[in-house]
């Protein structure tokens, strides 16, 4: 078993025609053992009907209905996990997302039939929603509960509703360590100064809602924009916060991801907006992270986040970090080297025909010497003697 997890990500992938097969088996022939999905993707949809997600689009009201799913959406989930068992990687899932809520993003939590804001406001249909998943893939994945969620103005409605949804993922006998809280609105951390602020922190005042519950701490806890500085995040890029906060503070579970990161050194792995770290900046950063493990078993997990999912520019920065781990630990990790990619069978070349040889003459008759004649005569003048003998006696 890796001692750590390594994260190759493809959050879009629900709203994409990939090659998901080709992908997870790039990642872990790298040295990969989990890739972090998001249920949907809103961005750039021209149509808001077109966005592939658990929910029926109600044509006549233009909204998403949260009680009708659809079913093809689960069948993908289960196909999808059939896919990344099959090359020894785990799935995580992000059950929601608050960046549907960015950029004017038409997506089913802000325009259904129910009127419904947010998942904030609905705890029972987010409940049903979790029971939909695990009775679809249970414990064959891992769950992130929320992506890069933010109180959206009422702190005490969102800490009560990630509260009842790790109850219900405990409910469901899911282990704390297959969960990740997801990214959320957190400390402040500018020019080498980490603040706690308490009354904004949604993490803590989560964690804090839970203290009699040890198993939390089992739990991840995200942090994006890891891997190169930034201008809030300026130690970030080595890891240091999240290493300082984690590792030291308490002893959690951190999941460091270059989500978000705008300003990396990997110019194709670019969308023109969000730039991903070079393969020398993620190991730089990865082998300091590894180098703090504390001797724990899956304390962090390092995830590559990429904007382009083209193999030639995500596995050099996914080998990047793999080596940083054999580089810490002494071995590679498990998937490494397993699965490579299938040569084509040869096309098997016929046998040629053979080439007849010149055309072989016909044996020549026996001739015929003077003594053979005469004594061909003497043969048969002894048997007319002999045929005249037998009939006169």
């Amino acid at each position: 078993m890796d001692k750590q997890w390594i994260v190759n990500s493809y959050l879009p992938i629900f709203q994409r025609e990939a090659d998901w097969d080709e992908h997870c088996r790039e990642t872990a022939n790298a040295g990969g053992n989990a890739v972090r999905i998001l249920t949907y993707a809103p961005w750039g949809l021209d149509i808001a009907a077109d966005l592939f997600c658990p929910y029926h689009w109600d044509g006549m009201k233009g909204a998403w209905n949260l009680d009708e799913w659809r079913g093809d959406w689960f069948t993908k989930l289960r196909w999808m996990t059939d896919i990344a068992r099959k090359y020894n990687l785990k799935l995580w899932l992000s059950l929601f997302d608050n960046c549907q809520f960015h950029h004017g993003c038409i997506a089913p939590w802000g325009h259904n039939v129910q009127a419904r804001e947010s998942y904030f406001e609905d705890i029972p249909r987010s409940l049903k929603f979790i029971e939909k998943v695990f009775a679809c893939v249970g414990n064959e994945i891992n769950y992130e509960i929320c992506n890069e969620g933010t109180a959206k103005g009422d702190i005490k409605k969102a800490v009560a509703w990630y509260v009842a949804m790790y109850e219900k993922l405990m409910a469901l006998k899911v282990p704390e360590a297959n969960i990740c809280w997801g990214a959320t609105v957190a400390a402040t951390y500018q020019d080498g100064i980490w603040e706690d602020d308490r009354q904004r922190n949604l993490q803590t005042q989560v964690l804090s809602a839970l203290k009699h519950l040890p198993g939390k701490l089992q739990c991840f806890r995200a942090m994006h924009n890891v891997g190169v500085p930034t201008q809030t995040h300026v130690a970030s890029y080595a890891g240091e916060w999240a290493i300082s906060w984690w590792g030291g503070k308490h002893t959690g579970k951190g999941w460091l991801s270059d989500d978000g990161v705008t300003n990396g050194a990997n110019s194709a792995d670019s969308d023109g907006q969000y730039q991903r770290p070079s393969p020398a900046q993620w190991y730089i950063c990865a082998k300091r992270i590894f180098e703090q493990d504390g001797g724990k078993t899956l304390k962090w997990a390092v995830e590559h986040c990429p904007k382009n999912y083209t193999p030639e520019v995500m596995i050099p920065t996914l080998s990047a970090i793999v080596q940083a781990y054999h580089d810490v630990y002494g071995k590679w990790p498990e998937n490494y080297g397993k699965f490579p990619k299938p040569q084509p069978e040869p096309i098997p070349i016929p046998e040629p025909e053979p080439i007849p040889g010149p055309p072989q003459p016909e044996p020549a008759r026996p001739k015929i010497t003077v003594r053979g004649w005469i004594a061909l005569g003497l043969l048969a003048a002894g048997l007319i003697v002999c045929a005249i003998l037998f009939i006169g006696g």
